[in-house]
Formats: C-alpha cells, structure tokens, sequence
C-alpha cells in the first residue's frame, strides 16, 4: 500500500478550507516564538555549534585591518601561523614594560636616567620582576578548546588579546573574550586591564560563570602582602617586596592590586572588568637595611597614587594613555617604496615596529601628569634648540639598528645600541628630554637632517633619494615642518611646508643656494634636489634669509647637477656591445694562440718520429 504524506492527510481529511488556512496561520506563527523560547531544541536539531572559534578570531583580524595595512600593528595568532611578523606582544613606558602572554608573561622596571648606577661596569637599565600580575579569564568547566590572537597597537601603545573558547555545553556555544593591556603613558606607575567577555547576541539567555586567574606571585617570591584598603569605589591589596637588581644593589617595591572577584557570571550575555594596578619602586642602594628604611616612603607614595587613579573613570585612563601616544608620534617616518628600491632600506613595517619597540622603553617626560610647568618648559626648550644632532653618516643602512626583537633581552639590547650611537653622533641633549626627544632624534638621523648653530640641514645620501620618504613634524625652534622626498617618473624633488603658523619668517633654498631663496608657508613648496661636487647638503631651512644667500658664496661649489644626471651618469658606463666584443676578441685570440700551440707541438712530434726511423732503418741494416 502506498504511503501517504502529512501534507495528503490533511488535504483529503474532512477539514474546512477555512480550517486548514488557521492551522497553518497558528505553525507559522508560532515558528519564530518556539525559536526563541526554546532555541536549544534548534541547536539540538542543527547539530553543529553556534559558533566558530576560528571565525571569531579572524573577525578581529578583520577589524585591524586598516591598521596592518598602514604598518601601524602586528598580528599574532595560534590559527595562521603564516600572518604572524617577527616581533612580540609588549607594552611599556619607560617605568614599567609587560610581555603580555598568558603563558610567559614578562614584567620588567625600567630605570630612569636618574637611577641609573653604575655597577661593576654596567649600566642598570631594567630589572625583571618576579611577579605575574595578568588577569587570565577561563571558563569554569577549564575547557582546553581555545585559541588565541593579539594585535600590538603602535600607535596607540595597546596590545589586544583576543581569545575564543568552547562552552561545556552540548551547543558548543563560546565566550568571547578581549583583553585590552596598557602600561599607561602618562602615569608611568600604573598597569591597567580592561576584559569584556561576551557570548553571542543570540546567547543572552544564557547564565556562564568565568573564573578570572591571578597568580599567586607571592607563594615562590620575597613578595609579602602587608593590608587590605578599602576606597569609596575600589578595595585594592598592597604587597612588599625586595629586589636584588645585581651582586651588590637592592631595592624595595611596591605593588598595589585591585580586588577583583574570582568569578564572573555572564547573566546577559555580556560584562567587562577593569584590573588597576600601582608598581612603585625605591632607588637602587648597597646597603640592604636602608632599602628597609625606604619602604614606608615607597608605600605612601602608592597609597597616594592608588588613591589618585581610584577617582578616575576608567575609559578616561584609557583615553589620557592613548592622547598621550598621539602627542608622542606627532613625529615621524613614512616610507614608500619604489620598484627597484635600495633593498638595504628598511622597510615601513619594520621602521614603525623599531620606533614603538625603543619608545616602550623611555619615559614621557612631557607627558608625565605631574610635571611641574617650570620643568615642562625646560624640556620643550630641548626639543627646539638641541644644538647638534645628527652629525655622520644617516642610519637608514644601519642594518643593526633597523631589526625585529621577539624578547626583553633583545628589546634592551636594541635600546642600548640607539642611544649610545645617538649619543656618538650629538644627540644627548634630545636623548635627555625622554621618549619625544629620542623619536626627534632617530627621525633626523634616518635621513641625515642635521642642527647647525644658523639652519637646519638636509645632508643625505643622494643615492637613497629614488624612495618616496617624508619626515613629519620636525622640530625647529618655534615651528613644525614636513619635508618629503618625492620620487616620480624618474624625477626627484623635495616639498617643504610648515604644519603650523609661524611667528617668524622661515626660509628655505636647494643645495648651493644658486636659485631665489623661498619663504615656507603651510602650501607645500617644490625645491629641486641638486647634488655637488664636493658633496654638501641638498636643503637648508633657517629663519635668517641672509644666512642663506650668503651660503651661495661660502660653498665653494666646483659642479652642481640635478638628481637624475647625477644617477644616470653614475649608473652609465661602456655600451654592452663594446663589452662583448672584448670578450669575443679574448677567446678568439686564445683559440688562435692554442692553434698555433697545438701545430708546433704536432710538427714537433712528427719531427721526432722521423729521426728515429731513419736512426732505426741504420741499425737493422748493419
């Protein structure tokens, strides 16, 4: 007997029409309503999990992708091995640096120019901390099906960590999670965490616990936890410890903890949670009890930072942290590129991944809160009128100051080596205002911009002029100028222009000064690059006018020629077919000279034979 379906059943029952059209009304309509009062019944019937782990790792991907393409982040992910850079995820101020890695997290101090002593012929730059103070959230089931990615913000001093786990459900439902990291700018003593943990937007019935993981630092560490405080807002720990920073130097620190609870519950899907900690430090110092003697000054120093920070909202924190990062790079490089480049040129990448790396290890003196004005205008002197910096060769072939660093050890090793070759090359005046006076300075030794005591120089290597390079917002004195190099159709030309109003005249003219010398405005101004015999700078840019129409003459310049003949005539030499020739002309003369060989040594042999025959013939005869 052939089977019948619903659907024939119902149409041949003794149902009216009007009945059938309201029993299919009432399934329609409450389709959408059992989907929503009872959506584990649809899980169930789908059979597959609501979410991907490796599609929401790759959304985040997605939404700093503007970042990596202007060279701004670094990605890295334990799904697709082949987007990581070289590099590491780091945040850091110059008082306090963190690897941000939920299994080798690095915590390291770093000593201002003040604190540094010198021991048994080294410099005390960083100490690393025995302490682990990074929140680690994880399900309460430990479910071990995870992944994770992180993106590194230069420009705003962040690292992101993404991380994606399963439920322990039979859904396969997941928990988002982002955890925000900052060693904040302009409070160089506190270390702040921002977690938002969601599921989801379908999710929100859901009721998930997560367990937030602290280390107990203070179980294998000399770390000993002193009181508990309780602030209007916030309850926060302190603990004390001692550290042995060389064979002979101690000093105390200081470290206050915000009370988090263990356990979060995700009732609607959604929560977030701020981590404020306080890391204050005592000088290094020889004699162990002193260090003991320092400690209560170090405790009420925290307590009144603790209690500072406590009143501030936390996006406010984190807004300070990020304007102060823009303050910061309102100096700069960007490169471009062309075909057939010098391959020795770094590329754009790896020069903003070098610029993030070195300032994470330098304090924002400007940027500090508490600077007092009367210091702040000592250190914005510094950044205008530095004297001399940069003298030598440029560094943009420097091959080992232009390089990726995947730790501490050779993060501070980099730092070291810019300094002292800064330093070398007069820049210690810049170096010692902090972070914007070391980017000042890296900026003007790339392309060889050099401070005299009347102008600002543009002495480079004309054979790096065939890239597309533009400095931005280099200090002189009172103003802010951009110069870029521009490079097309084989053409090269420098454009200069102010960022700002000038209170002065600034002028600027081409190497030798031979044409009208031109008054900078913010319109950019084309300059030709022209290059001399003997070498001089291509650009010279000064608020006396004078200055430079008297440079025409103090020059002393033999032979000037534009950009392009300078390349083509050093590029140039004999036709291809000249070259080929001489080597045609070798090997037939060398063939001509075997021949001759070969028939000497073929009548010499038949000569000899010839004798021996006779000599032989002689012999048998008798």
């Amino acid at each position: 007997m052939q089977s019948k379906s619903a659907f024939q059943l119902l149409y041949n029952s003794k149902l009216t029409n009007v009945s059938l059209r309201r029993v299919l009304f009432v399934i329609i309509i409450s389709c959408p309503l059992v989907y929503y009062v009872f959506p584990s019944i649809f899980h169930y019937l789908r059979g597959s999990s609501t979410c991907s782990v490796e599609s929401y790792i790759k959304s985040n991907f997605e939404k700093n992708t503007r970042l990596l393409q202007n060279y701004d982040a670094m990605y890295f992910s334990t799904l697709d091995k082949e987007v990581q850079n070289h590099g590491f995820p780091f945040v850091g101020n110059g008082k306090l640096g963190f690897v941000v890695d939920y299994k080798n997290p690095v915590f390291s101090l770093f000593l201002d120019l003040q604190d540094k002593q010198k021991l048994e012929q080294d410099v005390i730059t960083h100490v690393k901390l025995p302490i682990n103070l990074l929140v680690r959230p994880e399900h309460v089931s430990r479910n071990e099906e995870r992944d994770d990615s992180s993106f590194v913000n230069f420009h705003h001093g962040i690292v992101q960590h993404f991380s994606c786990f399963k439920m322990d459900d039979s859904n396969g439902n997941c928990i988002h999670v982002n955890h925000t990291v900052v060693a904040h700018r302009s409070r160089p003593h506190l270390f702040l965490q921002n977690i938002e943990l969601s599921t989801e937007k379908h999710l929100t019935y859901l009721d998930e616990t997560i367990h937030l993981v602290k280390h107990d630092w203070t179980a294998n560490t000399n770390f000993k936890q002193l009181t508990k405080y309780v602030h209007p807002s916030k309850e926060y720990k302190l603990y004390s410890g001692t550290i042995k920073v060389s064979k002979k130097m101690w000093m105390v620190v200081i470290v206050a903890v915000c009370d988090t609870p263990e356990l979060i519950s995700l009732k609607n899907g959604r929560t977030s949670i701020h981590q404020l900690n306080v890391v204050m430090h005592s000088k290094p110092v020889k004699d162990l009890s002193k260090v003991q003697a320092l400690t209560q000054n170090v405790i009420e120093k925290t307590l009144n930072h603790m209690d500072e920070i406590s009143k501030i909202d936390v996006r406010t924190l984190f807004q300070e942290h990020k304007n102060a990062w823009d303050d910061i790079w309102h100096t700069g490089l960007s490169i471009k590129m062309s075909t057939g480049s010098d391959p020795n040129i770094p590329e754009p990448r790896l020069i903003n991944a070098t610029l993030y790396y070195i300032l994470s290890t330098l304090h924002s003196k400007l940027h500090d809160e508490h600077i007092r004005d009367d210091q702040k205008q000592s250190l914005l002197k510094r950044l205008q009128t530095p004297d001399f910096c940069f003298t030598g060769h440029p560094t943009v072939h420097a091959k080992k100051l232009w390089q990726y660093v995947s730790n501490t050890e050779e993060l501070i090793e980099l730092a070291r080596l810019w300094s002292m070759t800064l330093r070398k090359k007069g820049c210690s005046i810049l170096l010692s205002e902090g972070a914007e006076g070391f980017l000042q300075a890296i900026v003007l030794s790339f392309g060889g911009l050099q401070f005299t005591e009347n102008d600002l120089q543009f002495n480079t290597n004309p054979d790096i002029l065939h890239n597309q390079i533009t400095f931005h917002h280099i200090i002189y004195k009172n103003d802010t100028i951009d110069i870029s190099i521009k490079y097309i159709a084989g053409e090269t030309s420098i454009q200069v222009s102010l960022t700002d109003d000038t209170v002065l005249p600034l002028y600027a003219c081409e190497a030798g000064c031979s044409l009208p010398v031109v008054r900078l405005t913010k319109d950019a101004k084309t300059l030709p690059v022209y290059v001399t015999d003997p070498l001089t700078s291509i650009l010279y840019i000064s608020h006396d006018r004078q200055h430079l129409l008297d440079l025409k003459d103090t020059l002393h310049i033999n032979k000037l020629v534009n950009h392009l003949e300078h390349m083509e005539s050093k590029n140039s030499g004999l036709p291809m077919i000249f070259w080929v020739s001489i080597g045609t002309l070798i090997v037939l003369f060398h063939l001509f000279l075997i021949r001759i060989i070969l028939k000497e040594y073929s009548s010499t042999t038949i000569s000899k034979s010839s004798r021996n025959y006779y000599s032989n013939r002689g012999r048998l005869a008798s």
